[in-house]
């Protein structure tokens, strides 16, 4: 108990630090440019591309150029506009057979998108990350579009009724998420669901456990 109330300590500093960093590095690297295979970074709520610079860098090292995905507001927009500047993007880079690697938020994206034929075909594989696929009770401050994965929200529960699609995605999360309440709402059904036993649903993106199963899975 102790241990997990000192990672959750560290699992706010790092978010802290994680702001000040992401002012002074607003550019995505040069390198993240080349690669013969194709990946597509979403960030979630409250963060950007930078949160998911060490998986970028993994997936980069792996023969993947990495395209993140910038123009969110901090996950702050509602799910319909983040999936249209999404969308946007992927057209713009003409993206196919590709892989989606998503974050809390960003899940909740990507999902949506596989939920589109259209795109769904051109998506590979879609690793998501902390994701609050069944809601959080954070959704009911109901500010900058929370109340959408509020659990039992029209959204949500449109989405997982649908689980077709599901197979494509590899559902990555912590054993104990601080952002993500009731924990038992970050498992999908029909998924390839993977435990790592991280506290914090920012700390799984700098564990060394979360960089072997992209390794595995990609």
């Amino acid at each position: 108990m102790i241990k997990n109330i000192l990672d959750v300590f560290r699992e706010y500093f790092l978010i802290l630090k994680l702001k000040i960093l992401s002012i002074v590095h607003k550019t995505p690297p040069a390198i993240w440019n080349i690669g013969e295979k194709q990946a597509l970074i979403i960030p979630g709520f409250g963060g950007n591309w930078y949160c998911l610079k060490q998986i970028g860098d993994v997936l980069n090292r792996k023969g993947y150029k990495i395209i993140p995905v910038k123009n969110l507001v901090h996950g702050t927009l509602s799910i319909e506009e983040s999936v249209n500047r999404v969308k946007n993007l992927i057209d713009k880079n003409d993206l196919k057979n590709f892989v989606i690697v998503a974050h809390s938020k960003g899940g909740i994206i990507a999902k949506e998108l596989l939920l589109l034929p259209d795109y769904e075909r051109r998506i590979n594989k879609a690793i998501c990350i902390a994701v609050p696929f069944g809601g959080s009770v954070f959704g009911k401050l109901k500010v900058f579009n929370l109340e959408e994965i509020e659990p039992g929200s029209k959204l949500l529960v449109r989405q997982n009724a649908i689980t077709s699609v599901n197979s494509k995605i590899v559902n990555i999360y912590p054993s104990l998420d601080n952002h993500v309440i009731p924990n038992k709402n970050l498992t999908i059904k029909g998924a390839i669901n993977i435990k790592l036993d991280i506290v914090g649903h920012t700390r799984i993106l700098f564990s060394k456990s979360i960089k072997k199963e992209i390794e595995k899975v990609t």
